[in-house]
């Protein structure tokens, strides 16, 4: 590592920026500092590199295993080296349309978990709910989002990449996503991954039959069973290369796909339009739930007509629905 590329990079950077920063573990921020003062050789704070933490605390929180008080304990102001950064709070978001000020201001409230936006159920009683405005809500999102589309138009897959909506859960993502995919008009391949455990011990491996593997369901891990079609919008999972813009979180565009391959076009970005090869690859994922070390290979995507909040982050999209079907606020 350190005599790589890469390391020459960091040898050579001037300013490090973290963005969503409060999704970040503590953990990882200290690792990263602890890798930069042995790459660099300089045993100041990040190897003396200047390092900005940005992001809005309000917003997504660390994914751990546990509850509330986990998470934050988790947090990135844990790290060994909080006490170095200066403290600085933006107060302007340059990004809101003037139009849209209002909305704007009502999702700071929301952040704050200002009693005047809050309700009471007239059931359970809670009073820690936030009333959404009624011009925000619609019966059908799917519709809302994906209904004026006609799938006879040659520039329908743009229109779907442009687009997405937003979930609480895994689960929901796939519902929405496979009844997406019987509207397309081609024909749905289905790709099957090799699952394994990743263990050397034989009892490992007896323990964790195959079809118990296939079963398994990740974040962050595609399905064993995935469906795939021309014209679908998928998203990428895994870091492939960062130079042809094929890194976690890329939105893509299938024009071709069969059992050893995807063909697609980058939707998004710099790269918009390059059209690249994603082949498969073997992942491996610790899954806590069930105790065990999984090597799954399969193609690194996921269908994005709908997407997970914390996969949401960072994107950019023309159009977007959020289907609430659980709390979504962590105060």
């Amino acid at each position: 590592m350190a005599q790589s590329e890469e390391a020459q990079m960091l040898r050579d950077a001037k300013l490090l920026i973290f963005d969503e920063i409060s999704m970040a573990r503590y953990e990882i921020i200290n690792i990263i500092d602890r890798c930069l003062r042995d790459i660099r050789q300089d045993e100041r704070p990040f190897g003396n590199i200047v390092t900005i933490l940005g992001g809005d605390i309000k917003q997504l929180l660390p994914i751990v295993s546990g509850g509330r008080a986990e998470q934050l304990q988790s947090l990135f102001y844990h790290c060994n080296e909080w006490h170095s950064f200066k403290h600085m709070k933006l107060n302007v978001n340059m990004r809101a349309d003037p139009a849209e000020l209002e909305f704007a201001n009502w999702l700071e409230k929301v952040g704050r978990h200002s009693p005047e936006i809050r309700i009471t159920h007239p059931r359970s009683m809670r009073t820690d709910l936030v009333q959404i405005p009624n011009e925000c809500v619609v019966e059908d999102v799917v519709g809302a989002i994906y209904g004026d589309i006609d799938f006879k138009f040659p520039t329908f897959p743009q229109l779907l990449a442009d687009r997405s909506i937003i979930c609480l859960r895994n689960d929901v993502c796939t519902e929405i996503n496979n009844k997406m995919l019987r509207r397309l008009p081609g024909d749905i391949v289905t790709v099957y991954s090799v699952d394994n455990v990743d263990s050397d011990n034989p009892k490992d491996v007896e323990n964790f039959p195959m079809e118990f593997l296939n079963r398994i369901k990740y974040g962050g891990l595609p399905d064993h069973e995935l469906m795939l079609e021309v014209g679908a919008p998928v998203i990428l999972l895994r870091n492939i290369d960062a130079r042809s813009g094929l890194v976690n979180g890329t939105r893509l565009i299938i024009k071709q796909v069969s059992q050893n391959a995807i063909i697609a076009d980058i939707a998004f970005g710099v790269n918009k339009g390059k059209t690249v090869f994603i082949p498969k690859f073997d992942i491996k994922c610790r899954v806590d739930t069930h105790s065990v070390n999984l090597k799954r290979r399969q193609f690194p995507v996921k269908l994005s007509f709908a997407i997970t909040v914390n996969k949401a982050q960072g994107q950019t999209l023309e159009k977007v629905g959020i289907c609430l079907t659980t709390p979504v606020y962590a105060h």
